[in-house]
This record gives C-alpha cells, structure tokens and sequence, in this order.
C-alpha cells in the first residue's frame, strides 16, 4: 500500500488519471 505514503502533490497530479482509468474500468465491466 505505497500509494498511501503519496503526497497531496502526487494525488493531485494523479486524480484525474486515476479518474480516466475508473471511468474506463467501469465502461469495460458494463
């Protein structure tokens, strides 16, 4: 669980990534 010890630097970059690929995870599982 590494992703825990991001900083708010990193999950800001990595929000809206993180948001394509959930979109995407939804759109392949429907």
């Amino acid at each position: 669980m590494q992703q825990v010890v991001l900083t708010s630097v990193d999950l800001s970059k990595r929000s809206p990534n993180v948001k394509a690929l959930g979109n995407a995870r939804v759109k392949v599982e429907s």
